[in-house]
């Protein structure tokens, strides 16, 4: 069971008085009674719990539940057009927030191919340099050096990727 914040998820309190599909008097329905058989030995007790299961309501999201918004509505008929001015300026700031921290991981990643490319040619250009002053072990292991370190940060940069890709999908699947 994932974490939920109160301000997003409201539950709306059980009215025993309301009518529903079951009364207290209604036999249950057959798979949710023998379930609860063994849970709750009492018959009374049972029918109770159902008669609360069947009335549970919850409003996800910014908004909260149509009737308590009414309710605010009750208060002060300004209450609800507020709330919902309220959602949509903090949908607003959460998307300005979501655009330039994209646009930051682009430019990030610009930035670093950049430098990765001025690292890795001045590290060749030395080897090439090395071989062709005569020292042929250093100049060869300076350009070994340098592909060996492009490739793994390459192939560790794609994993990392691939994982935060993964985990932002079962971020997602979560809410």
């Amino acid at each position: 069971m994932s974490k939920r914040k109160n301000s997003e998820h409201k539950s709306r309190p059980l009215n025993i008085s309301q009518k529903s599909p079951h009364s207290l008097r209604d036999p249950m329905p057959n798979d949710l009674a023998e379930t609860l058989k063994d849970a709750i030995p009492d018959d009374d007790q049972r029918k109770t719990v159902l008669k609360a299961i069947n009335h549970s309501e919850i409003s996800h999201g910014p908004l909260p539940h149509p009737e308590i918004l009414r309710a605010y509505g009750s208060i002060n008929p300004d209450f609800p057009e507020r709330i919902l001015v309220m959602a949509e300026n903090q949908a607003a700031h959460r998307q300005s927030l979501e655009k330039w921290t994209v646009k930051f991981d682009i430019l990030s990643s610009y930035i670093g191919l950049f430098f990765a490319f001025i690292i890795v040619m001045t590290t060749l250009g030395g080897g090439i340099y090395l071989i062709l002053s005569g020292h042929n072990v250093y100049g060869l292991g300076s350009i070994i050096t340098a592909l060996i370190g492009a490739t793994s940060v390459f192939i560790i940069g794609r994993k990392y990727a691939e994982k935060k890709i993964i985990s932002s999908q079962q971020n997602n699947k979560k809410r």
